[in-house]
């Protein structure tokens, strides 16, 4: 669940609340609880949508220009890769492994995978998490289209694995902001 959707459940309860008391209150008793749960419902939906989008947006970003060229471009990606990953606690470091890459396709393909622990004490479970990530990289004169698709595997939530994929998103434009011609 991602931070919208939880602030939706909260304003969801607190919407259920005030609705069903400002009803009672108006109207009396009749209809309250029908009408209070369909304004909490209204406002679950309308959050938890807006958390779907944020994820999709995430996982495929619009296709990008980078102001450099195609061998600073396969650089930048193959660098933030080698440098980036989570230490989770529990399954030590993971690092992204490159699964596929073909720089005369522009092509690369690589994977995160690692364990995350949810819960306390007794009631702690193992989680895995995968993240792949597939790069489209075509040259321009002195500039690189990039097209980045993110898949992910992740039970029981999605929190970690979004700041990792924003994380990376963040080290590509750093990399890139640095390396840009003038």
């Amino acid at each position: 669940m991602g931070s919208t959707t939880a602030l939706g459940v909260v304003l969801a309860v607190v919407v259920f609340l005030i609705v069903g008391a400002v009803w009672n209150y108006i109207f009396g008793m009749g209809l309250s609880l029908l009408v209070a749960l369909a304004a909490a419902g209204f406002t679950f939906k309308y959050f938890y949508d807006k958390d779907q989008n944020e994820l999709k947006e995430l996982l495929d970003p619009e296709e990008q220009v980078w102001p450099v060229p195609f061998p600073v471009a396969w650089g930048c990606i193959a660098d933030v890769l080698k440098r980036s990953g989570v230490e989770t606690g529990v399954s030590g470091r993971s690092n992204w492994r490159i699964v596929e890459e073909d720089d005369s396709r522009g092509y690369i393909h690589a994977k995160l995978t690692f364990q995350q622990a949810l819960g306390a004490g007794q009631n702690t479970r193992l989680f895995a998490r995968e993240i792949d990530l597939v790069a489209q990289l075509t040259a321009g004169e002195s500039t690189t289209r990039v097209k980045l698709t993110y898949d992910i595997f992740s039970p029981s939530g999605a929190g970690m694995v979004r700041d990792l994929i924003a994380k990376n998103q963040n080290d590509f434009k750093a990399y890139v902001e640095v390396n840009k011609l003038p």
